[in-house]
C-alpha cells in the first residue's frame, strides 16, 4: 500500500458519520483503500485528477452516493459492484482509458448526467437503456460505430455528444428520442447525413465530416459535383430543419481545376445564403472548408484536423448580432441570395477578388460593412470599378487608397485631381492639387469658405510589391524627400538603411 493510499486509510477511520462529501481532488492516489467502502453516508466523493488503475469492490457500498467524479485516471474498467450506487444522479468518468462498461451501469436508474468523454469503447452494453432518466449523455472520442438498440429507451436524453467516433451515418435509434434537442457529432467518418431531419426536436447540431471530397466539372454539366452526399444534402434538405439553433460544419476539398473550385465557391455560398435566410430561428452557423489543389498536401495540426486556420473558404452567421462573415479568395460577386437576410445589420468581408458591392445597399439594415480591412462608408458600397478618384483625398485606410489607384490608375487620378508634378526623389513623387481644399476664418460662426488652398501628395512606389501608394502630406511641402522625412515623423529614409 502506498503512503498516499495508507494515509486515507487513516483518514477514513477518523471520519464521523457527520461528513457527507469527501474531496480528494490532485491528492496523487494511485489506490483506494478497501475500506473506503465504510464511508457509506458519503453523498458526494470527488477524486478527480488521481492516478487510479482500479477501483476495489467495496466502492459498491457507498450507496448514499448521488455525485461521483472520477475524472483524469487509467481506469480500463469498472467493477460490478458499481451498480450498487442506485442513488447516483452524475457520474463522470471523463479522460479515463475504459474499454467497457458492466451490464450492471443499467442499475443507476436515477442518473440524468454520465459523461464518458475521452473513451476506448467499442461498445455499449444493453443495460444502457435502463437509465431512463438521463437527459445528458457525454461518448465523444471513442471507437463507437453503432449504438445498441435499448438506446432508444433513453426517452429524456436532451443532449448527447458522439463526437470523434467511427459513426459513418447517423444511428436511426436516435430518431426514438422524442426531447433530444441537441446533438453533437464532431469528427466522424460521416458519408450521410441525410436522415438527421428525423430527429424531431432538434436545435443544435455540430459536426464536421472526416472524408476529404473532390471538386470536379462533370463532362457537359456546368454544375460541380462533390465527392460525397453530404454537400447536397446541407444545400437542399437541411432547411427542413427549422427548430435548428446552432449548425456547425467543416470539410476538407480537394479542386480537380481551378474554374471549378471557383464555380464551387460560388454555388456553395449561394446555397448556404439561401439556406440561412429560411431557417427562423437559427442563432449560430458556421462552415469551413480548406480548398486545395491536388498537388498539395496539407500539413494537418493535431489539434486542428481540418487545417481551417487557413482554409479558403469560411461563413459564419450570428442571428444574436445580425452579423455575417464570409471568407473566401476565389468569391467574385455577392450572390442575390444574400438579400434573403434581411434582418443583416453587419457584414465582414475577407474576399480579396470581390468587385462589386452594390448589391449590399438592398439590405435595409445594414449599417457596417468590412471590407480590406476597414469599416467601408455607404459611398463605397458600388462596383469598385466605380469608385472615384477624389475619395483618395479624405480616405484614411491605407489598403482602401491602394485599392482605389490600383483600380482607378495612376495617370488616371493625376488627370481627374489636375495633379501637377513638383518633385521626385529617388522612389517618391510629390505632387499638388492646386485650389482645391475650401479654408475658413477662425473664430467666426457660422463658418464660411474665405478661399481654396492647395493639396500635396506624396506618391510612393513599394520596391517588393510595386504596389502604388499616395499619402496626404502638409501643402506648404516643397520636396519629395521633405515629404518623405514628415510621413515618417522627422526620420530620414537613410537612417532606416542605416539600421537594417
Amino acid at each position: 500500500m502506498s503512503t498516499k493510499t495508507a494515509e486515507l486509510a487513516q483518514l477514513i477511520e477518523n471520519m464521523t458519520p457527520n461528513s457527507t462529501v469527501l474531496d480528494l481532488r490532485g491528492y496523487g492516489l494511485e489506490a483506494l483503500p478497501e475500506n473506503i467502502g465504510d464511508l457509506t453516508y458519503l453523498t458526494k466523493l470527488n477524486l478527480n485528477g488521481n492516478r487510479l488503475t482500479s477501483l476495489p469492490k467495496s466502492i459498491g457500498n457507498l450507496t448514499n452516493l448521488t455525485e461521483l467524479y472520477l475524472n483524469g485516471h487509467k481506469l480500463t474498467n469498472l467493477p460490478e459492484s458499481i451498480g450498487n450506487l442506485t442513488n447516483l444522479t452524475r457520474l463522470d468518468l471523463n479522460g479515463d482509458r475504459l474499454n467497457s462498461l458492466p451490464e450492471s451501469i443499467g442499475n443507476l436508474t436515477n442518473l440524468t448526467a454520465l459523461y464518458l468523454n475521452g473513451h476506448k469503447l467499442k461498445t455499449l452494453p444493453e443495460s444502457i437503456g435502463n437509465l431512463t432518466h438521463l437527459t445528458k449523455l457525454a461518448l465523444n472520442g471513442g471507437f463507437l460505430h453503432f449504438l445498441p438498440d435499448s438506446f432508444a429507451n433513453l426517452i429524456n436524453l436532451t443532449k448527447l455528444k458522439l463526437g470523434n467516433n467511427q459513426f459513418d451515418r447517423i444511428p436511426d435509434v436516435l430518431f426514438c428520442l422524442p426531447k433530444l434537442k441537441k446533438i453533437y457529432l464532431r469528427d466522424n467518418p460521416f458519408n450521410d447525413i441525410s436522415n438527421l431531419k428525423h430527429i424531431p426536436k432538434l436545435s443544435i447540431f455540430h459536426c464536421s465530416l472526416q472524408s476529404e471530397f473532390k471538386i470536379y466539372r462533370k463532362p457537359d454539366i456546368t454544375r460541380i459535383g462533390a465527392g460525397n452526399q453530404y454537400l447536397d444534402f446541407i444545400l437542399s434538405d437541411l432547411d427542413s430543419f427549422t427548430n435548428i439553433i446552432i449548425s456547425r460544419y467543416g470539410s476538407r476539398c480537394i479542386y480537380a481545376d481551378e474554374d471549378a473550385a471557383h464555380l464551387f465557391v460560388q454555388e456553395t455560398i449561394d446555397g448556404f445564403l439561401s439556406y440561412l435566410s429560411k431557417l427562423p430561428k437559427l442563432e449560430d452557423f458556421s462552415w469551413d472548408a480548406g480548398i486545395y489543389p491536388p498537388s498539395v498536401n496539407p500539413i494537418i495540426d493535431p489539434n486542428d484536423r481540418w487545417n481551417l486556420r487557413s482554409g479558403e473558404l469560411r461563413i459564419s452567421f450570428s442571428s444574436y448580432f445580425c452579423d455575417l462573415y464570409i471568407s473566401a479568395r476565389q468569391l467574385q460577386y455577392l450572390p442575390d441570395s444574400l438579400c434573403g437576410l434581411k434582418s443583416l445589420k453587419s457584414i465582414r468581408l475577407d474576399l480579396k477578388s470581390l468587385t462589386d458591392l452594390s448589391i449590399l445597399n438592398q439590405l435595409p439594415n445594414l449599417n457596417k460593412v468590412n471590407f480590406l480591412m476597414a469599416d467601408l462608408p455607404r459611398r463605397y458600397w458600388t462596383k469598385l470599378s466605380e469608385w472615384k478618384p477624389e475619395w483618395l483625398l479624405d480616405e484614411n485606410n491605407t489598403e482602401i487608397r491602394r485599392r482605389i489607384i490600383e483600380l482607378v490608375g495612376y495617370k488616371r487620378i493625376c488627370e481627374v485631381l489636375n495633379a501637377i508634378k513638383i518633385d521626385a526623389w529617388r522612389e517618391y513623387v510629390l505632387l499638388k492639387i492646386n485650389d482645391f481644399q475650401p479654408f475658413f476664418k477662425r473664430l467666426t460662426w457660422p463658418q464660411k469658405p474665405i478661399g481654396k488652398e492647395p493639396i500635396a501628395l506624396l506618391k510612393m512606389s513599394c520596391p517588393s510589391t510595386g504596389h502604388v501608394y499616395i499619402l496626404r502630406v502638409p501643402p506648404d511641402m516643397t520636396s519629395a524627400e521633405e515629404a518623405i522625412v514628415w510621413v515618417n515623423h522627422g526620420i530620414h529614409p537613410d537612417r532606416f538603411t542605416i539600421q537594417t
